[in-house]
């Protein structure tokens, strides 16, 4: 393999890799910052504080109904299908733009910065509306404010000892 394809092999598992990535360390991040909270007495305080007020601020809010569960799936679904079909759209045109002969290096680098620059975008957005989906799963959900009562459990006996 030439540099060119190496290259264009490289860019476009960079692309392909940078979303599922961004996925796990989004899922990954709750379980990290959990853990980091443990490691330092302040932390720990600050992290059963923080905890303590979202448990107080999901005590006043209403239950999800089955019909809000599934509106609830629905809208998680969506995000990840626009982002993955996204992502691809800008894969499969920056692949249909470089059969032809390049022009010039400029030209490649541009039409490579802008498919780059659609995909983390698309990743970006989509980390944000799967973090409000979180939220909105946290302050609706039995089970998730069942979660929240047993971290904050767990963090007050690391406090204790």
């Amino acid at each position: 393999m030439d540099s060119n394809k190496s290259g264009l092999v490289i860019s476009i598992l960079a692309m392909v890799l940078a979303i599922p990535l961004a996925i796990v360390a989004n899922f990954m991040t709750p379980y990290a910052l959990n853990w980091y909270s443990t490691t330092s007495q302040e932390r720990l305080t600050q992290r059963i504080a923080y905890l303590q007020e979202q448990l107080d601020k999901v005590k006043n809010e209403w239950m999800f109904t089955p019909a809000d569960w599934e509106m609830y799936r629905t809208i998680v679904i969506s995000e990840l299908v626009s982002l993955f079909f996204g992502s691809f759209v800008f894969a499969v045109i920056f692949g249909v733009i470089n059969r032809r002969p390049v022009l010039s290096v400029w030209l490649f680098r541009f039409q490579l910065a802008v498919c780059v620059v659609g995909c983390m975008t698309l990743t970006v957005l989509a980390i944000k509306a799967m973090n409000h989906s979180d939220t909105t799963r946290t302050l609706h959900s039995e089970q998730a404010r069942h979660e929240l009562r047993h971290e904050l459990r767990r963090l007050k006996s690391f406090a204790g000892r």
